[in-house]
């Protein structure tokens, strides 16, 4: 394991023991003399934690809280500064790549429609394309894998998700069929928890991302064995018209993943759940592993909540439960 060095990020690591063993009584604070013999002295005074008094050869030691708050705030400074030159070279690139595109385009460069059969480069290409995502990115998510083991095994498959810390509106379309293989409810929790929008449907006929409306990556097989991206906005624009329909027609999962904003007290872990897998729209079998309770277990479960909503079907528990905000 890493030991973290004192004030580690602030001060060199020679420079923070000498500073230390002055603070301990260990050291004698340097000479002024000092300052150009020593890159420790010189580095301790430069940043404010030794300092000269008048009518003194030697140099006074300053308070660590004063002296580490100036730094930590000189080192905020620096870091926001860097921040906004990471955004700022961001724009520029969108920009750039804007340019690129467009003269692409005009001189009909074949690589504006790209064919990936490799599965290393496919699973880079499509990393690439979610992180350079400027302003929004529409997804499909089905369950077809190119390894049939997937489903026989009970393993589901997770894209991690990058940080795009508020700044991409990020949606998505998961087949009701994906929730028949175990692990995938948390799946999506962890995309909800990351900020997507997720909304389900029933059918999808393929996997599919769009990123700002420019850029297509989609399978031409069942299992992504083959994907081709695509840079047009005519293409992007017809895709996106699709997944607009698609969306406006899909069913709204929880705000939480869990479906629950503020569950009442008389309402336990496992009803939330089933209340969560019955707007997924699961079969009975494939829901009692998503819980890894029995079928029977969650259909007593099931038969209880219709009570309490006073409803007699699960259509109508499902929709009494989102009207309680709990879905």
């Amino acid at each position: 394991m890493h030991d973290r060095s004192l004030l580690e990020g602030l001060l060199s690591p020679s420079a923070a023991a000498t500073y230390e063993a002055i603070l301990a009584g260990r050291q004698e604070p340097p000479e002024l003399s000092q300052v150009d013999d020593s890159d420790d002295v010189r580095e301790l005074v430069e940043k404010g934690l030794l300092h000269s008094i008048a009518a003194s050869a030697r140099l006074v030691v300053v308070a660590p809280e004063r002296a580490v708050e100036h730094l930590v705030l000189v080192k905020q400074h620096e870091l926001t500064e860097r921040m906004r030159l990471v955004l700022a070279a961001r724009g520029d690139a969108y920009a750039l790549q804007e340019k690129y595109d467009e003269q692409r385009a005009a001189t009909h460069d074949v690589e504006s429609v790209t064919v990936f059969d490799d599965p290393t480069t496919i699973a880079s290409i499509s990393h690439d394309v979610w992180v350079g995502a400027h302003d929004e990115i529409a997804a499909f998510h089905t369950p077809h894998f190119a390894d049939p083991s997937v489903l026989s095994n009970e393993r589901a498959v997770d894209l991690p998700l990058p940080d795009m810390a508020g700044r991409i509106r990020m949606r998505s379309v998961y087949d009701r069929a994906f929730f028949e293989i175990p692990g995938t409810m948390d799946v999506v929790r962890r995309a909800v928890e990351a900020g997507v929008e997720v909304r389900l449907a029933s059918s999808l006929p393929l996997k599919m991302f769009i990123v700002d409306r420019r850029v297509s990556l989609l399978p031409l097989d069942a299992c992504a064995t083959r994907v081709v991206r695509i840079r047009s906005r005519v293409v992007a624009a017809a895709h996106m018209a699709h997944f607009e329909h698609v969306w406006q027609r899909a069913t709204p999962y929880g705000a939480h993943g869990t479906a629950v904003d503020d569950p009442p007290d008389s309402l336990s872990a496992i009803e939330r759940a089933v209340l969560t897998v019955v707007a997924a729209g699961m079969k009975d079998e494939a829901a009692a592993r998503q819980l890894e309770i029995s079928t029977r277990t969650l259909r007593r479960h099931l038969n209880a909540l219709q009570v309490r909503f006073g409803v007699d079907n699960r259509v109508s528990l499902a929709v009494a439960a989102a009207q309680a905000k709990l879905l």
